[in-house]
């Protein structure tokens, strides 16, 4: 019995010694089990926190797409007349008349000048004339074949036209309608003397880029002199002749005195001169004025007219004076060639200057920077032309 017991006392002592090695062998393992499960807890909430934050930054950037978007929206249902038209991206002025988009019943003289500008900086653009016969039609013979304006419509008829580059477009040439056509056609012309050619009868056909401009135009001929029927001229009808008085005498001669040396005169200045020095004053008084109306504009109001009335003066007064400086453009226009390359310079600065404000005034688009960038191009000539 002592054996057995003995014996159990020894047989008890490993299991017992097993069972604790085993206890604390399973406290480690729950020890590092849990460190595990808190990592990987913290590994999720950091990628819930990531998650969301991108939820909310692509949010943000949805936002702001669609105010950027309602803001173009708004925009181009202004500037397009309620998407009735498309977005001006040149502007074309021929003779005084601006013009964003194709025109008809326009009178071009010869001589006239047609000035583009590009409102997306494009420096080339393609010109070419194309006869119009929608206003009517007529019959004329070119040589001895018989043509109706029908027949040419639609074709190309720039060569009977002399285009010539300036500095801000080309101006157009012409001699009359029969040369015209003889100059396409390469034969003498003749027309019907009932021809009505009033209307349009051509289009200025302007491409820039992918956009094309049609100017219907007619030809004006200025007149060059007045031919009056002898048998329908009556002069001094109801007046008696005036009878030639009899020949005087030799008048006795007057002892001559020389007369003192006058003092040498610089010859007068042309008349053109004066025109572009006011053209330029008018400009630069209109600037002030429009810096005077956008000194509170620091963005743009499409579409919104102006309602502070200080500013409104001021504006009013810088339409004004661009109306008075137009009337300058006029005369200079008919003038002679200016010889001075400085007032040339000025005037050609003065143009740009009085063209950026049109358009910025009249699509509302003038703020206090567009009005300095248009003071900085002007430079020295605001201090020049007070």
């Amino acid at each position: 019995m002592a054996t057995k017991k003995s014996g159990g006392s020894r047989k008890n002592t490993p299991r017992g010694s097993n069972t604790a090695r085993k206890t604390s062998g399973s406290g480690s393992y729950t020890t590092s089990r849990q460190r595990q499960e808190a990592l990987a807890k913290e590994a999720r909430q950091d990628r819930a926190k990531r998650t969301w934050k991108t939820i909310g930054i692509a949010f943000l950037v949805l936002i702001l797409l669609a105010v950027l978007g309602f803001a173009g929206f708004g925009i181009a249902y202004v500037v397009t007349d309620g998407f009735g038209g498309k977005v001006p991206t040149a502007v074309i002025m021929i003779k005084d008349d601006m013009y964003t988009g194709s025109a008809d019943g326009i009178a071009l003289y010869p001589g006239d000048e047609v000035r583009v500008q590009s409102l997306t900086g494009a420096t080339e653009y393609d010109v070419r004339i194309e006869a119009n016969a929608e206003s009517g039609d007529f019959s004329f013979t070119v040589g001895a074949e018989p043509y109706t304006w029908h027949d040419l419509a639609g074709q190309d008829v720039t060569k009977g036209f002399t285009l010539t580059q300036t500095g801000l477009g080309f101006t157009v040439d012409y001699e009359s309608f029969e040369t015209i056509i003889a100059a396409v056609k390469g034969a003498d012309v003749a027309i019907a003397e009932d021809a009505d050619l009033s209307g349009d009868m051509f289009d200025l056909v302007i491409t820039m880029g992918e956009t094309e401009y049609r100017f219907g135009f007619g030809i004006g001929l200025p007149v060059s002199g007045i031919e009056l029927d002898p048998d329908h001229i009556v002069i001094n009808a109801d007046k008696q002749p005036v009878e030639e008085p009899e020949e005087p005498g030799e008048p006795e001669t007057p002892p001559v005195e020389e007369p003192d040396e006058p003092d040498p005169e610089e010859p007068e200045e042309p008349a053109v001169y004066g025109y572009a020095r006011d053209y330029i004053r008018c400009t630069v008084r209109a600037v002030k004025a429009l810096e005077e109306a956008a000194k509170d504009r620091d963005n743009p109001t499409i579409g919104v007219p102006e309602t502070d009335p200080d500013a409104l003066a001021a504006l009013n007064e810088c339409k004004n004076e661009l109306a008075l400086a137009d009337d300058y453009y006029t005369l200079l226009q008919g003038s002679d060639e200016i010889q001075d390359e400085q007032l040339t310079a000025d005037c050609l600065a003065a143009y740009n200057a009085t063209l950026a404000m049109t358009l910025q005034i009249t699509m509302g688009t003038y703020t206090k920077s567009s009005v300095a960038e248009i003071i900085a191009d002007l430079g020295d000539i605001m201090e020049r032309y007070q």
